[in-house]
């Protein structure tokens, strides 16, 4: 009796083996849980300068940006609204970790295209998202026959910047970014082709779809005859959907970095304050 015990164990763990240990060979396989992704931007602008955030692979986004003039310009030009200033643009990702885009403004007649590169992103196993950018800006104004000094190298400027950025908690966003913009021509009073800056930018949800957001930057070796300004934006997100509206107040006349970081002309604190906005649509490819 013992001996048919046996052959009957012995007959089960034979039948059972494979089973157990493919079992086990799964286990091994499986793969760990996904992470949990914290974005802390939802457009890829904080205000009006460049966030953390990247579209994923085969994403294309159409961008149209706006100024108007300065609020204080009075009741005759109806408060800036008289003027506009634009740029459109369009973005696409050809990974989740490089995004291109290009634009075209109609300040300075600007042309530019700029890189994306993500090196982290921000999840429950990664402290925060890092982003390196590089942008270079052709201006086709003013055209030669109107100035024939200006060369084709002088058209062009050079921006870097990187990309710092962790979003705190449910509500709260900040992001840090160090640039650099080189400038192949300048005029005599600035007489300095290259400029380093710092930014500071946030955002805070106050609803599922509305976002407060802040940026400024602060540039270290401005001489002290330039009449230029730091760049100072406030404003607000409103995800709809595909869409991203982006309502501000800002002092920048321009949309791109190298306007945007060694031009602007005009003083937040004076006064000299545009209304603008970002309207993005993003399609699927």
């Amino acid at each position: 009796m013992k001996s048919i015990n046996y052959l009957i164990l012995a007959f089960t763990l034979y039948c059972f083996a494979p089973v157990m240990a493919q079992d086990d060979l799964l286990n091994e396989l499986e793969t760990p849980e996904s992470e949990t992704v914290l974005p802390a931007f939802k457009g890829t602008r904080v205000v009006i300068l460049q966030s953390t955030k990247m579209r994923s692979k085969g994403e294309f986004d159409f961008i149209f940006q706006h100024r108007f003039g300065t609020i204080n310009s009075g009741a005759y030009e109806l408060f800036g609204l008289d003027d506009a200033f634009v740029r459109i643009g369009g973005e696409y990702a050809f990974s989740d970790n490089v995004n291109i885009g290009m634009g075209r403004s109609s300040v300075d007649k600007s042309y530019d295209l700029f890189g994306k590169f993500r090196l982290t992103q921000q999840s429950d196993k990664s402290f925060m998202n890092t982003v390196l950018y590089g942008s270079v800006t052709y201006r086709s104004s003013p055209k030669k026959e109107d100035d024939p000094s200006v060369t084709t190298n002088d058209r062009f400027a050079y921006t870097t910047m990187a990309l710092f950025s962790r979003r705190l908690n449910d509500k709260l966003s900040l992001q840090l970014s160090p640039a650099w913009v080189y400038k192949n021509r300048v005029n005599p009073i600035e007489n300095n082709h290259s400029t380093y800056a710092v930014g500071v930018g946030s955002r805070y949800m106050i609803s599922k779809s509305v976002a407060l957001t802040a940026e400024y930057y602060y540039r270290m070796n401005v001489p002290s005859t330039s009449s230029t300004h730091n760049p100072l934006s406030i404003g607000v997100d409103i995800e709809t959907g595909g869409h991203v509206f982006q309502v501000h107040l800002t002092n920048s006349l321009y949309s791109f970095e190298r306007g945007i970081l060694t031009e602007v002309q005009d003083d937040f604190f004076n006064g000299d304050i545009r209304l603008g906005f970002n309207v993005t649509r993003t399609f699927q490819f």
